[in-house]
């Protein structure tokens, strides 16, 4: 029995207990909730901000391909026009999105090659450059015309020599005096009644060999202020090579001089004038053979490399001083007493107008000129330079 005065601790129905913690679950759970709510509604702001962004980004972007002074032109997979600038259409004329890059090609550019350039069939020239769109598959071209650019380097570069030509006016008539007064000297003696055939002879060759001396002064002068070639003709340069080679032939066998000219198997045409070509090569081999005092060996060939085509002429003569090497390209520039100076100037000159170069190279015995050549481009080449074959 219960004691009186005392109250007894009813317990707790166990239907009470769960809904007492479901309670607090609840809570709980909806705690949670408002906290995922408001992360949630945090990452949805950052996201539109970022999609905001890029949207900024991609407008900018877009406006600036549209303002370039430069084509741009975005090829697909295939090799379709997806996408192209004011300036891209300017350049290669309509239709342009939504048409194979190959038909463009063939609408479009000219198919003989301007050098390094490529041209258009209005006449124009650009450069073409390529890179891949990155994830996605297909590619960006970016096309910059050049045509004014390469103008005004010919009428820059023609300047130059004028004004070099200009200076020099006084070297040139001693140049020209020189082989002329021993000309008229020789030929004076002619007419003499009495001058054996013998010497006759002698003469004459003497008189013939200073004019050759004073022709070779001209045509090299002339190379030297046009410095330029025209569209020009295709031709193989190892045929210049052979060219350039033959008039020495028989005055190198007399001094035990070996020409060796090699490389006959060396592909690739060039585009210009062979005749200005096989003359620069004719001062190069010419120079060559003078460097050598006695028994040598001149070494002549041609060498692919990449999209150029190395002309080399090698000798183990007695080289180029180190004084005189800086300058060895300027006009009227000799380290001979018989030199008109000309020789590698119209050589750099050539191989510029055809859009290459000329280097020099000392050997430990002797020397190693080069005329680098572009190899001319073909309208396959073009086609090939962005995938579309």
């Amino acid at each position: 029995m219960a004691t009186p005065g005392r109250t007894m601790t009813q317990p707790m129905h166990p239907a009470a207990t769960l809904v007492s913690g479901l309670a607090a679950t609840r809570g709980v759970l909806e705690a949670r909730i408002r906290e995922l709510d408001a992360e949630v509604a945090h990452l949805r702001d950052a996201r539109l901000q970022e999609l905001e962004a890029k949207e900024r980004l991609a407008d900018r972007l877009a406006r600036l391909v549209q303002a370039l002074p430069a084509g741009v032109v975005v090829l697909d997979g295939r090799g379709v026009v997806r996408e192209a600038n004011p300036v891209a259409i300017d350049l290669l004329g309509e239709p342009l999105l939504a048409t194979p890059w190959r038909g463009v090609i063939a609408r479009a550019f000219h198919p003989e090659p301007a050098g390094a350039d490529l041209k258009l069939n209005d006449g124009r020239l650009v450069t073409l450059q390529t890179c891949p769109l990155g994830q996605e598959p297909g590619q960006i071209l970016l096309l910059q015309e050049v045509t004014e650019a390469r103008r005004l380097q010919s009428r820059v570069e023609q300047t130059r020599r004028l004004a070099d030509m200009g200076r020099m006016a006084a070297n040139l008539a001693h140049q020209i005096r020189t082989p002329l007064a021993s000309a008229l000297l020789y030929t004076s003696q002619l007419n003499r009644p009495q001058l054996p055939d013998e010497k006759r002879q002698e003469f004459v060759a003497k008189a013939l060999g200073r004019l050759r001396d004073l022709e070779r002064l001209i045509t090299d002068m002339l190379a030297f202020s046009r410095g330029e070639v025209g569209d020009g003709d295709y031709f193989a340069p190892q045929l210049c090579l052979e060219s350039a080679c033959e008039p020495f032939r028989e005055s190198c066998a007399a001094r035990e001089i070996r020409l060796r000219l090699e490389g006959q198997g060396a592909d690739g045409l060039v585009r210009g004038n062979p005749t200005l070509l096989k003359s620069a090569l004719h001062n190069l081999i010419h120079n060559a053979v003078q460097s050598i005092d006695g028994p040598g060996e001149v070494r002549v060939y041609a060498a692919v490399k990449d999209n150029a085509v190395d002309l080399v002429v090698e000798d183990n003569g007695r080289g180029v001083p180190a004084a005189a090497q800086a300058q060895l390209f300027e006009p009227f520039a000799t380290t001979r007493r018989d030199g008109n100076g000309l020789g590698l100037a119209v050589v750099r000159a050539v191989a510029r107008a055809h859009g290459g170069e000329a280097f020099y190279e000392p050997l430990p015995v002797g020397s190693r000129f080069t005329i680098r050549l572009p190899l001319a481009a073909t309208r396959a080449d073009a086609r090939r330079a962005v995938g579309a074959e």
